[in-house]
């Protein structure tokens, strides 16, 4: 289908599969097999490669989605530009939790699961998100006032050798 545009499978299986007509800027699947693509307008299709059977659903906060991380427990993260959000393994539908502030209007741009930690990067900088205490703890250099020459958390990485890699926006 000429018109279908945003996510295409190019595995020979199938000729494409879109996302409406939105592009996809993140990708991730869950321990199930599903694969998730997160589009501009808030909008998440899942799809399920065994069952043949794909599905869509739209973040509360209908901002753009940026990044999409699979965790240990089943829950697909979701960075969007209007903060973070979560869909829970089994869940209907995704939540964006008003509460740590730090992290519900930030523009989130890389995840990285740590433990019961979550590291989020974004537009306001680098937190340690607590899943259990739901408490975010902005990351600061030792001695400084600010976390990076820029605040704009671009990626994340966590090495072999445990060093944790940050790319911002501007270096």
């Amino acid at each position: 289908n000429p018109k279908t545009r945003g996510l295409f499978d190019i595995s020979g299986s199938r000729a494409d599969v879109g996302l409406g007509d939105q592009g996809v800027a993140a990708l991730a699947t869950t321990p199930d097999g599903t694969l998730w693509g997160g589009g501009f307008e808030g909008r998440l299709a899942a799809f399920d490669a065994r069952r043949g059977r794909t599905r869509t659903l739209t973040v509360p906060n209908h901002a753009a989605i940026q990044v999409l991380l699979s965790g240990s427990d089943g829950t697909l993260w979701i960075g969007t530009t209007g903060g973070l959000c979560r869909l829970a393994r089994g869940a209907p539908s995704a939540t964006c939790p008003a509460r740590p502030a730090a992290l519900s209007t930030a523009s989130i741009y890389a995840l990285l699961e740590e433990g019961s930690r979550l590291r989020v990067g974004g537009s306001t900088g680098l937190y340690a998100y607590d899943r259990v205490s739901n408490k975010a703890v902005p990351f600061l250099r030792p001695g400084a006032r600010q976390m990076f020459s820029n605040s704009q958390v671009r990626a994340l990485l966590r090495d072999r050798r445990g060093r944790l890699w940050v790319g911002t926006e501007n270096g």
